[in-house]
C-alpha cells in the first residue's frame, strides 16, 4: 500500500507539470506548431505523389491515355516516347511501336489433297493514327486476335498449291501469301494522305471510297518470310506413288504416240519414194522423148544440109546431068566410108581417071 500511494502522489505530480506547461504555451506558438505540421505532412504528400505522375514512353512505344480510376480510355490521341505529365489518376496503356513478329509452324492442304507442315515469320507494324479505332474493336488482345487470322488466311490460301509447287517455287508462294495477308488484314481503304498529299495518285484513284472499303485491322504488313516446308515420309511415299503411276501412264501414253508417229512416218516414206520414183520415170521418159527428138532433128538438119551442099557443088562445077550427079553422090558416101578405114582410091593421071577399091572390089 506505500509503494501504491507513492506511485499515484508521483503520478498527480506530472499530470500537474504538464498542465503548468501547457498553460505556459501561448496560443500563437501552439498555431505555429499546427501549421509546420501541416507543411512537413504536405511535403511528403507532394514529394510521394509528384514523381507519380511523371510517365515515360520509351522510343519503340505508343500510348492511350486513360484513367486509372473510372477506366475510361481516351483514344482520340495517339502518344509517341516521351516524358509526359499526366497526374495521379492518368496512364498508358503502352502498345509496340516496332515490328510485331509471328513465327508459326501448322499443317495445311495443297491442291492434290496431300497434308504438309510449313513454318513462316509475318512481321507487322501498328498504324499510329489508328490505334484507338484497334482499341476500341479488339482492345489489348489484338494481336492473338491477328494471329489466328494469319494462320487462317495462310490455310486457305494453301489449298490452290500443290506439293512440287511447295518444293519449287518458294518465291512465288512468298509474294502470294504475302499479298493475301496484306489484303486480308490491312483492307482496301484509301491511305491517310488521300486525296490531296499523297505522292501516288493511283492509289487514291483506284481505291473504294471509305463506305464501301474494307478496314481490315488497322496495321501494315510489311514481310513474310516463307520456312520450312515439311514433307512427311507417308505423304512422301503416297506423292511418289502417285507420281509413278502418272509416269507410267505418260510413259504409256508416248509409246502409243510413238506407234502411231513411226506408222505415219512409213506411210509418208512409201509416199514420197513413190512420188521420186514417178518423178524419175516421167524423167526417163521426157529424156527419151528429148533424145528423140534431138536425133531426128539432126538427122534432119544433116539430110538438109548435105543436099544444100550438093547443090551448091553441082552449080560450082556445073554438073547438070543426072548419071553425073549420081556419081558425085556414090563418090561422097564412098569417102565417108573410107574414112572408116574400108575404101581406098587411086587416080590415073594419065587418062583421067580415078578408080575405088576395097578390100576384094574395086570401082572405077
Amino acid at each position: 500500500e506505500g509503494s501504491r500511494d507513492e506511485r499515484d502522489e508521483s503520478g498527480s505530480r506530472l499530470q500537474r507539470f504538464i498542465h503548468r506547461r501547457m498553460e505556459s504555451i501561448s496560443f500563437n506558438k501552439l498555431c505555429c506548431a499546427v501549421i509546420l505540421v501541416t507543411g512537413v505532412l504536405s511535403l511528403i504528400v507532394f514529394l510521394g505523389v509528384f514523381p507519380a505522375s511523371f510517365v515515360y514512353l520509351d522510343y519503340y512505344q505508343i500510348a492511350l491515355k486513360y484513367n486509372k480510376i473510372t477506366g475510361v480510355v481516351d483514344r482520340s490521341t495517339t502518344y509517341e516516347f516521351g516524358c509526359y505529365i499526366l497526374g495521379p489518376s492518368v496512364g498508358f496503356l503502352e502498345f509496340d511501336g516496332t515490328a510485331h513478329t509471328v513465327s508459326k509452324t501448322h499443317g495445311v492442304f495443297t491442291v492434290d489433297k496431300m497434308p504438309i507442315t510449313i513454318s513462316y515469320h509475318v512481321q507487322y507494324f501498328l498504324r499510329e493514327k489508328e490505334v484507338g479505332v484497334l482499341h476500341s474493336e479488339f482492345g489489348m488482345d489484338y494481336d492473338s486476335v491477328i494471329r489466328s487470322v494469319i494462320e487462317s488466311e495462310i490455310k486457305n490460301a494453301a489449298v490452290p498449291y500443290s506439293v512440287d509447287q511447295f518444293r519449287l517455287q518458294r518465291s512465288v508462294l512468298e509474294k502470294y501469301f504475302h499479298r493475301k495477308l496484306k489484303y486480308r488484314l490491312e483492307g482496301d481503304c484509301c491511305p491517310a494522305c488521300c486525296p490531296s498529299s499523297c505522292n501516288n495518285f493511283t492509289a487514291c484513284s483506284l481505291c473504294p471510297p471509305p463506305s464501301t472499303c474494307s478496314q481490315g485491322f488497322h496495321i501494315n504488313v510489311e514481310y513474310f518470310h516463307l520456312g520450312q516446308v515439311d514433307i512427311p515420309s507417308q505423304v512422301t511415299e503416297r506423292y511418289l506413288t502417285r507420281t509413278l503411276l502418272k509416269e507410267y501412264a505418260d510413259r504409256e501414253y508416248f509409246i502409243q504416240n510413238k506407234v502411231i508417229e513411226t506408222t505415219k512416218t512409213l506411210r509418208l516414206t512409201k509416199q514420197i519414194r513413190n512420188t521420186a520414183q514417178e518423178i524419175q520415170e516421167a524423167a526417163n521418159v521426157e529424156a527419151q522423148k528429148i533424145g528423140v527428138v534431138s536425133t531426128a532433128n539432126y538427122e534432119a538438119n544433116l539430110t538438109q544440109a548435105t543436099i544444100s551442099g550438093l547443090s551448091g557443088m553441082f552449080s560450082t562445077l556445073k554438073v547438070t546431068q543426072e548419071d553425073h550427079k549420081m556419081s558425085l553422090m556414090m563418090i561422097r558416101a564412098l569417102e565417108d566410108v573410107a574414112g572408116k578405114g574400108n575404101l581406098y582410091r587411086t587416080y590415073g593421071y594419065d587418062n583421067g581417071t580415078m578408080s575405088l577399091y576395097t578390100r576384094g572390089m574395086s570401082i572405077s
